[in-house]
């Protein structure tokens, strides 16, 4: 992955009695009108409550629109099922799943994507 045609990270914030209890960052590239959904963070003290899926859900036509993209994609751990049901929730399907080991011995990476609407 190449960062050359990419705008910086774009993060939002979910806030709960106005404090940060989950973040999503995406990554944009420029030229073929692509997004990545770089991460998706929410506090321990909030998980499994559905904010993750509740602030993706709204998140992704709203990144979309703003930057003009057509596809995003959601990329996590295989093993990280926390995530992989995230993004299935809110209409992600996997396009690529890699079981195997990387290079550095760190797990594979499934991908989805989502086309805009």
């Amino acid at each position: 992955l190449s960062y050359k045609n990419y705008t910086p990270d774009k993060c939002f914030f979910i806030l709960s009695g106005g404090e940060a209890i989950a973040t999503i960052t995406v990554i944009c590239d420029d030229i073929k009108k692509e997004g990545y959904i770089h991460m998706v963070a929410c506090h321990e003290d909030f998980r499994g409550r559905g904010y993750a899926s509740k602030g993706l859900e709204i998140f992704i036509p709203f990144i979309m629109n703003r930057l003009g993209i057509n596809e995003i994609y959601g990329i996590c751990l295989s093993q990280n099922i926390a995530s992989r049901r995230v993004l299935e929730k809110c209409g992600f399907m996997v396009i690529r799943c890699a079981d195997s080991l990387l290079e550095d011995g760190s797990p594979g990476t499934t991908w989805f994507v989502i086309a805009k609407k």
